[in-house]
């Protein structure tokens, strides 16, 4: 292809190439030769277009997405600094150290009851033989320190109507239960409710916005800790949420698929979550995001859904 086209190839090859989604853009872009300023134009309006599908979780989010705009990136690169985002943690300062980001898709989870020269020595110590489960009758000190539950979603999220896949990954020093949650985050413009499943329990909880109900049900058995877990969250369009679970060496469980009617219809956004009770937490536990998609890969993409069909218990709070 020669280095310039006449105008009206150019415009026409533009209107042509418009219709190619990223991927296609890619492929194409990697087997012809593309004119620079095309290129150009073709990436500035494919990273326009992947901005506009995007919905953030929280200030940290959208400063964190202002300086990679202020950065100058090429459009082109903006499709790789997203897929970073989307598996990004940003827990609040103040909650350090009982909930901290060792990385920038993982986080990390200590009991409430350590005070912070407790947690401190424990991270120092990693390097050699450290108890996996600290006795909490050893501790006097129960003061509030973080909510109960904290939240901590991933940075980026799905709006109604656009699917999403997230991939996380727990492990756990010692006993767990209930006591860390990964789930979703279903929001409207002044409410949220939560979607919730304690990987190593099997429970899944549903909590409804404000002073609704708080349920819980039994979807998957029990697991002994300490094990490493791996759980797909998936999202679709029409907004019906199913869990995954898998333990190393172990087949793919499904918790089953909740339909879009089991949720209110004010929910405009989808944000994956983790969910930490501190103050009950026993061992210090790492969750990390291995993918966030449109999609399941695809050796998942052909495991059909089935309904979910469990009883719900509806639960004490103390609200």
């Amino acid at each position: 292809m020669p280095e310039v086209l006449p105008l009206a190839i150019q415009i026409r090859l533009l209107d042509t190439l418009r219709f190619l989604d990223m991927k296609s853009l890619a492929y194409f872009e990697q087997t012809s030769s593309i004119d620079d300023r095309i290129r150009s134009i073709l990436w500035q309006e494919a990273a326009s277009l992947l901005l506009e599908k995007v919905t953030l979780w929280g200030p940290s989010a959208r400063n964190a997405l202002e300086q990679l705009k202020n950065q100058g990136f090429p459009s082109k690169q903006w499709v790789h600094e997203l897929k970073i985002l989307r598996r990004m943690f940003f827990p609040p300062k103040k909650w350090q150290p009982w909930i901290s980001s060792p990385s920038f898709c993982s986080l990390k989870f200590f009991p409430q009851y350590l005070e912070a020269s407790d947690i401190q020595n424990m991270q120092l110590g990693s390097n050699r033989s450290t108890p996996a489960v600290v006795d909490v009758n050893n501790y006097m000190d129960t003061s509030f320190r973080v909510p109960s539950p904290a939240a901590v979603a991933v940075s980026v999220g799905a709006f109604h109507g656009q699917p999403m896949v997230v991939s996380m990954q727990i492990e756990t020093e010692g006993t767990i239960g209930d006591d860390i949650c990964l789930g979703i985050e279903m929001c409207g413009d002044t409410k949220s409710m939560s979607l919730m499943l304690a990987p190593f329990s099997g429970h899944c909880f549903i909590k409804h916005a404000g002073p609704g109900p708080f349920m819980r049900s039994d979807v998957l058995a029990s697991v002994d800790a300490p094990v490493s877990l791996q759980v797909w969250i998936q999202v679709f369009e029409t907004g019906a949420i199913r869990f995954l679970r898998q333990a190393q060496g172990k087949d793919l469980e499904d918790s089953g698929l909740l339909p879009a009617e089991c949720f209110p219809r004010w929910i405009t956004n989808y944000f994956a979550c983790v969910y930490c009770w501190g103050q009950c937490l026993q061992s210090p536990t790492t969750v990390s995001v291995g993918d966030a998609r449109d999609t399941f890969p695809s050796w998942l993409a052909d495991k059909p859904p089935s309904e979910m069909d469990v009883m719900w218990h509806l639960l004490e709070t103390d609200e």
